[in-house]
């Protein structure tokens, strides 16, 4: 029984980094829209891959030109999951949420306008 246990641990665990590799997709275009969350950056970008993701200090990778604040820079990169951003200006901050269904920035490279 010990054996089973050992052996589903060791396949889960080697295999984990594939199944969230396989669960990203790609973000291809110009930046639309930037709001400002208590959990990172909501960034709305358009086509061609475009969607609403966010971004999470510490968590996702920004490189050159690291310029994600810019309305009609153009981006690339991953996003995984599905996740919310939880509002900065509420009642109460950071209690109301909003849906991100792009999921959470992995890696993004901007332009340099």
């Amino acid at each position: 029984m010990a054996k089973i246990i050992i052996v589903t641990i060791v396949v889960v665990w080697l295999t984990w980094p594939g199944l969230i590799l396989a669960q990203q997709h790609l973000i291809g275009g110009q930046i639309q829209k930037v709001t400002i969350c208590c959990n990172g950056l909501e960034i709305k970008v358009g086509s061609p891959n475009g969607g609403t993701f966010l971004f999470v200090p510490k968590v996702s990778t920004l490189y050159p030109f690291y310029n994600i604040f810019t309305k009609g820079v153009w981006v690339l990169g991953t996003a995984y999951g599905k996740t919310v951003c939880l509002n900065v200006i509420a009642t109460i901050p950071c209690t109301k949420s909003t849906l991100v269904t792009g999921g959470i920035i992995n890696i993004i490279g901007t332009s340099s306008l």
